[in-house]
């Protein structure tokens, strides 16, 4: 058994060969059970499932959203749904604007825009992990958010 390039073998193989000597040398039979595989998930599927997770989490958010959108009159009052015409209701506008609008407006209490040198940057605070573990089963910090979707981060 004092062979080194056992361990570049596929450990399946390599698992059957040691379990097949030992009990060949105490002179039994392997029980069926040993010899049952079941398919092992990854830390890349864990961390896959984890940004899933995220990822709907944050979409659901935005989406809630799009109902508090507010139409406002040239005189700066608010319109009713009802007085609304059907050309001024625009529903199905796409998402990406429905995304800035709901980070220009903080209609997210953890989601802010930030200029810096004449660039813009979508902030994040750690009200998304608070949120994230009071709503999912993702339990990470911010940083281990970030870096699961190779976000930059840093103090704002």
């Amino acid at each position: 058994m004092e062979n080194p390039k056992l361990l570049s073998e596929n450990w399946k193989d390599c698992y059957n060969m040691i379990l097949e000597r030992l009990y060949t040398d105490i002179g039994q039979e392997i029980p069926n059970w040993l010899k049952t595989y079941v398919k092992s998930r990854t830390l890349d599927d864990f961390d896959d499932d984890q940004r899933e997770t995220i990822r709907m989490f944050i979409l659901e958010k935005i989406n809630q959203q799009k109902d508090t959108i507010k139409v406002y009159d040239e005189n700066g009052y608010r319109k009713t749904r009802e007085s609304l015409s059907s050309d001024e209701i625009q529903t199905n506008y796409d998402f990406e604007k429905r995304v800035w609008h709901v980070i220009n407006e903080r209609l997210i209490s953890w989601v802010y825009l930030v200029n810096i040198k004449q660039k813009s940057y979508v902030c994040l605070t750690q009200g998304l992990r608070n949120d994230l573990d009071v709503n999912t089963l993702v339990c990470k910090d911010l940083k281990s958010i970030a870096g699961l979707f190779r976000w930059k981060t840093g103090s704002v």
